[in-house]
């Protein structure tokens, strides 16, 4: 029978790393925290959002995804995905992908040390698909979690909602990397619903009491949470006693 096949967002992640390189530029914003002295929070710079199930920037933001981002001791950016949505015809297949990349711009003296992504997704199937669903969490261009809910036709026949959550260090198969002090990063996540249907019966129709899909719920809020510490320098050694 057919099954979902071991694809990648390899090209989806390549694409979504090249659109974000031109917009890691200077600009008023990473100038200004030359002098500042208040605040010594990272920024969001800006955002983009592309692929098959959606499209939006911070430049010209679409309903397919919404942002908001809020500063404390780190970053927290909630997203809502209005229209990510694998919705699978009976005897079908199919693939639905968005990549989600923010520019963080910190201080000089700032640096993003850990990230972390928690998201939601839900699913109505019988007996006869199998689904998938695959998220990367991503700093720069490294993959620093993944996590991956794997419907088998076995597993169950019914509705099923699950909290998916991802977090870059120690609790993670993938390494961190080091990054440098003020030095601008690139936050990502990767999204890839694919599905599978043998149903090919009128009978097996009639059983699905809903239509077959795998979703980002549209009511659900996706929160990247981004972490950054202080640099700490060593002091300067003394010169002739002073």
């Amino acid at each position: 029978m057919p099954r979902i096949k071991n694809t990648t967002t390899l090209g989806l992640r390549v694409s979504a790393v090249a659109l974000c390189a031109s917009l890691m530029i200077a600009t008023p914003l990473n100038r200004a925290w030359a002098g500042e002295t208040a605040t010594r929070t990272a920024r969001v710079k800006e955002w983009l959002a592309f692929g098959s199930g959606c499209r939006s920037s911070s430049q010209a933001p679409q309903n397919d995804l919404t942002v908001e981002s809020r500063y404390s001791e780190n970053i927290r950016t909630s997203l809502r995905m209005s229209r990510f949505e694998l919705e699978l015809p009976i005897g079908g297949k199919g693939v639905r992908e968005c990549a989600f990349r923010m520019v963080i711009t910190p201080p000089p003296d700032v640096r993003v040390t850990n990230v972390q992504a928690r998201t939601r997704l839900v699913a109505n199937k019988t007996s006869q698909e199998h689904l998938r669903g695959r998220i990367l969490l991503l700093l720069g261009d490294n993959v620093v979690d993944q996590k991956i809910w794997n419907l088998e036709k076995t597993d169950f026949a019914k509705f099923r909602d699950e909290l998916i959550t991802l977090v870059s260090g120690a609790k993670s198969e993938f390494s961190t990397p080091q990054t440098s002090c003020g030095k601008e990063q690139i936050v990502g996540l990767d999204f890839t619903l694919e599905g599978v249907s043998d149903g090919k019966t009128t009978a097996h129709a009639k059983t699905v009491e809903e239509k077959l899909f795998l979703r980002v719920p549209p009511e659900a809020v996706t929160e990247i949470v981004v972490d950054t510490a202080e640099c700490h320098r060593p002091q300067q050694e003394k010169k002739n006693g002073k």
